[in-house]
């Protein structure tokens, strides 16, 4: 597993990609099944502008940017036959308003 981000700023924005790398792994607790590496990409944009008393930063971010299908997580079953399956988060927006003090 990997990551690897930057942030860019200009002015009061900042850009800041980041890659997502998860290898290939085991699906299952006898390892004889494995689940394919895949990499998710995030992109966030932040605004800055200082009022009075504090500073207020809005940002927006995209998660998985190009809306890679992947299996986010499993859930090995030590009990029984099988693994539960579960996919990774679609391409998502996502905002935030802070007051920083």
């Amino acid at each position: 597993m990997a990551t690897l981000g930057a942030a860019w700023t200009h002015g009061r924005f900042t850009l800041s990609p980041v890659l997502h790398y998860m290898g290939r792994r085991y699906a299952n607790v006898e390892h004889t099944q494995t689940m394919a590496a895949y990499s998710v990409t995030n992109l966030d944009l932040a605004y800055r502008v200082p009022v009075s008393r504090g500073r207020l930063q809005a940002n927006l971010a995209v998660i998985n940017l190009f809306d890679k299908r992947y299996i986010g997580f499993n859930n090995a079953n030590e009990t029984s036959n099988g693994s539960s399956f579960f996919p990774g988060a679609p391409r998502t927006l996502m905002a935030k308003l802070a007051y920083e003090f």
